[in-house]
Parts: C-alpha cells; sequence; structure tokens
C-alpha cells in the first residue's frame, strides 16, 4: 500500500496515531488513511491488511482499541471536516485516571 504524498495526493497511508493511557495501561491506535485513491487492485490489499490486523495476536493483545479514520481532506491532518473515524474495534476511545 502506498504512502499518500502531499504533494499529489495519491496514496493510502497518512498518519499513524498512538496514545497510551499511563494508569490504565490502554492503548490506542488511530490509522489516518485516504480511501479516496483506491482502484480494484489497492481495495483489495486494502482488505487483506484489515484481515491480517485483526488476526494478529500481538494487536490483540496489546491494543485496547483500533480507529480508522478516512481522510478525504487535502490538509496534512489527521482530523478535519472530511475526515470520518470508524471503530475498527474496541470502544473507539481510551481512559486514563488523573492521580494527584
Amino acid at each position: 500500500m502506498p504512502i499518500y504524498d502531499q504533494k499529489t495526493h495519491q496514496g493510502f497511508f497518512r498518519h499513524l496515531v498512538v496514545r497510551e493511557g499511563v494508569h490504565t495501561h490502554q492503548l490506542m491506535v488511530n490509522l489516518s488513511v485516504s480511501l479516496d485513491n483506491l482502484n480494484a487492485q489497492t481495495s483489495e490489499l486494502r482488505n487483506t491488511l484489515l484481515q491480517e490486523f485483526k488476526s494478529d495476536p500481538f494487536l490483540k493483545e496489546k491494543l485496547t482499541t483500533f480507529v480508522i479514520t478516512n481522510n478525504a481532506g487535502l490538509s496534512d491532518t489527521v482530523k478535519n471536516e472530511k475526515s470520518e473515524p470508524s471503530i475498527f474495534w474496541g470502544e473507539g476511545v481510551i481512559h486514563e485516571e488523573l492521580h494527584f
């Protein structure tokens, strides 16, 4: 799967955001992608990749939640008015405890 090129606006992978709840030990991954450039071949590769993620024992053990954000905007941001997050597994959020 190709990396998104900001100059040509082509590619699939845009950003990878990892968040950790320091006290709760919860781990969240948000994979930001561009679905606008998928053709039949890359769409099949995407589906294969998602199945690999779902069946990976390490990811299932370590990650509390996994979110995939389709970013159709042109700006180099993870979240914008054209981004659509979807929960791949888990709650879609992590929690943290504040210790004073």
